[in-house]
């Protein structure tokens, strides 16, 4: 770690990773956000920021195209290709105006240098705050949610029972968690208990959608714990 790239430290504040080779730039993006609500940590090489996005889990990504050694258009192709890291928004940044192959690889937006904070602010204020975790064991569930929410910009993670939803929710905590109630290994009401147990997840918004017939108990419960 250098000066201008430290570990995220006030988990208050929306984590976003910068991957560009000019050492700058994590700085100039941080002189730009931070007053906005946003903490900023600097790769310097690709397959650094590639390792730093799955260990981070950050809210976006920014990436520049001219790098030495592994390039953004590979990068993209791997951060978009890993399950870790295909949902977390990721904006181009570069001098080089190529959108048209940007989005075609999957990036989620085009910026050109020089970027004003006006511009970038505008970006992730589309994409951040906008991330949602789906916690259901049939995976044609969660790819209908996906499908559904993605098409209006939403970033879609999912977990197939209570215990990976705890795990990833530790990893990077999603705006709101799409709850089923019968899962295998852990099911949604013993997770709803652990997470209002927890000061750090204990305000996070649950929604409920469920096949389940509900005892008067069981929706009383939910109404004192859910959104």
């Amino acid at each position: 770690q250098t000066a201008t790239t430290p570990l995220p430290s006030d988990p208050s504040m929306r984590l976003v990773l910068s991957i560009d080779d000019d050492p700058k730039v994590p700085s100039l993006i941080t002189q730009e956000l931070e007053d906005e609500g946003y903490q900023v940590v600097g790769a310097t090489r690709a397959l650094e920021g590639i390792e730093k996005a799955k260990q981070l889990g950050p809210q976006a990504i920014t990436l520049d195209i001219m790098m030495p050694g592994l390039d953004g258009w590979e990068a993209i192709g791997r951060l978009k290709g890993d399950p870790q890291t295909r949902d977390i928004p990721l904006i181009v940044v570069s001098i080089i105006d190529n959108k048209e192959l940007g989005f075609r690889l999957g990036a989620d937006e085009y910026l050109v240098k020089p970027v004003d904070k006006e511009a970038l602010v505008n970006v992730l204020q589309r994409f951040v705050g906008r991330q949602v975790l789906v916690a259901d064991d049939d995976p044609m569930v969660v790819d209908l949610v996906r499908q559904l929410l993605e098409e209006d910009g939403f970033a879609v993670r999912s977990a197939a029972n209570g215990r990976e939803a705890l795990d990833e929710i530790a990893r990077s905590q999603p705006d709101v968690l799409l709850l089923d109630l019968m899962m295998p290994i852990m099911d949604g009401f013993e997770t709803l208990q652990q997470l209002r147990a927890n000061p750090e997840t204990r305000d996070l918004p649950v929604v409920v959608f469920t096949a389940k017939d509900l005892s008067p108990e069981e929706r009383e419960e939910l109404q004192r714990s859910t959104s």
